[in-house]
């Protein structure tokens, strides 16, 4: 029996159905349903509730997958998480996000497997950015405070011809309202969706709390250091507590950049920036979820 993926024909709204699409910038050695690539999952838009039950449609999902499915991931998987806030950010919240991102760049990366410390498609914020060349933390962090607009704070952050490819990218501000955490790393259940969903929400979360730049010196720059930052959120789920499983809490390592990419890479690379600048199931559901809104 041939098995294919046909498109969805529900009229249901885009933003509240959870849906498989392909992605060809990922590579498999397994073809199923006659797809050349890989899948990616787009989940419908999440509230995030301090009673947690959002966490069950997750695993809901999950569980139907794992009975019908073998779901795996490598290396050139990764869980994006796209996060905005009941209004709109402000300034003054999108430069503590981006100050916060910046401040632990040292850290955040000592959590994540290593596939997804040095990556091309989630370059480091500081290191990997031309507007911070040669600056210390303190300098970039300075930076950020001087701008006055939240367009300001994006094209710092995103700046070059790589803009979305950041660990945390604020382009889809833009358009969508959201900032997007890219540095999770492919999840093959529900418990690493959670992990990735609740370590970008708390860190935003955490330096929403901060009321200065220089409030963010009561945490050291280390693995320790963001721990005491999480852990700072009130009635948080605290799924990302297992990235912190046999960590050394004294560790920070200064971020590198990334060097030149071989021919192997930058054909890949390309493939997947003309992957992404097509249309996307993920911005579409938050467009939809944004219009949506709008009307009430």
């Amino acid at each position: 029996m041939e098995t294919k993926l046909l498109p969805s024909e529900t009229s249901v709204a885009p933003h509240t159905t959870w849906k498989l699409t392909t992605d060809p910038s990922v590579d498999t050695n397994q073809a199923p349903c006659n797809i050349s690539g890989g899948l990616e999952m787009v989940s419908p838009i999440i509230q995030l509730t301090e009673n947690g039950l959002w966490v069950h449609p997750i695993k809901v999902v999950w569980k139907f997958l794992e009975e019908v499915c073998d779901v795996g991931a490598n290396d050139r998987c990764s869980t994006h998480v796209h996060l905005s806030l009941p209004e709109t950010y402000s300034v003054i919240q999108m430069k503590r996000l981006a100050q916060a991102v910046i401040y632990f760049e040292g850290a955040v990366p000592l959590i994540l497997p290593e596939s997804r410390r040095s990556n091309h498609y989630a370059r480091s914020n500081w290191k990997d950015n031309e507007y911070f060349k040669g600056d210390s933390r303190d300098q970039a962090m300075a930076k950020l405070e001087g701008c006055t607009t939240i367009e300001a704070v994006i094209e710092m952050m995103n700046p070059g011809k790589h803009k979305r490819y950041y660990g945390w990218n604020f382009t889809a501000f833009k358009s969508y309202g959201t900032v997007e955490f890219r540095r999770g790393a492919g999840s093959t259940n529900a418990q690493q969706v959670l992990q990735w969903i609740t370590l970008s929400t708390t860190f935003l979360r955490a330096s929403l709390r901060i009321a200065t730049s220089e409030d963010f010196r009561h945490y050291p720059e280390t693995v320790g250091g963001l721990y005491r930052f999480l852990s700072s959120v009130p009635r948080a789920q605290d799924n990302w507590k297992k990235l912190f499983d046999h960590k050394d809490f004294d560790q920070y390592q200064e971020p590198q950049k990334l060097g030149q990419l071989r021919p192997a890479e930058e054909a890949a690379f390309q493939r997947k920036f003309r992957h992404d600048s097509g249309p996307s199931l993920m911005l579409n559901a938050i467009a939809e979820y944004k219009k949506a809104q709008k009307k009430h």
